[in-house]
């Protein structure tokens, strides 16, 4: 099926393969639902940008009730394995709200350059153990007080130097 400039068609092959071709837009639009299944890979390219946004304009549950602002509006991804996530620029994430994160296993980071967290309140640190290794120097600076508290052991060590107090 195809128009009379080949502009645009649609071909089906005698093994079943469809293929779209549409020189300018292609636009679906469903008042319901919008399913897509394949039973091997689901690949997409775009050679500019990909822009995927749910509005949450459409506040009906599955149901035909109500639906909460939480279940509105949410983008939800699912993966049964590995999540690779590639960034070739600039990475930015603004949450209006709080962020909640649970690992199962460990979590590691390595950046090449500066870490610097800002927190206009308090930032909390809470483990079984923090060890922390620099290479050079380590500086804790405090513009009020400094409270160093232990409820069994202190020790200040320095292997090759002296330790200073005032």
């Amino acid at each position: 099926i195809g128009n009379s400039r080949g502009t645009g068609w649609i071909e089906i092959s005698s093994d079943g393969k469809i293929d779209i071709f549409a020189q300018d837009s292609v636009s679906i639009h469903t008042q319901q639902d919008f399913n897509f299944h394949a039973g091997r890979d689901i690949n997409m390219e775009a050679e500019r940008n990909i822009n995927i946004k749910a509005t949450g304009r459409n506040t009906e549950s599955a149901d035909g009730g109500g639906a909460t602002p939480d279940t509105v509006g949410r983008i939800h991804v699912d993966a049964a394995g590995n999540l690779t996530t590639l960034v070739g620029g600039f990475k930015s994430t603004k949450v209006t709200k709080d962020v909640s994160t649970v690992i199962d296993g460990s979590e590691r980071s390595h950046v090449k350059g500066d870490i610097e967290v800002t927190a206009d309140k308090d930032y909390k640190l809470k483990a079984n153990n923090v060890n922390t290794t620099s290479v050079k120097n380590t500086r804790i600076r405090s513009n009020d007080s400094t409270n160093i508290s232990s409820k069994n052991f202190h020790r200040e060590t320095a292997e090759d130097g002296k330790i200073e107090m005032n």
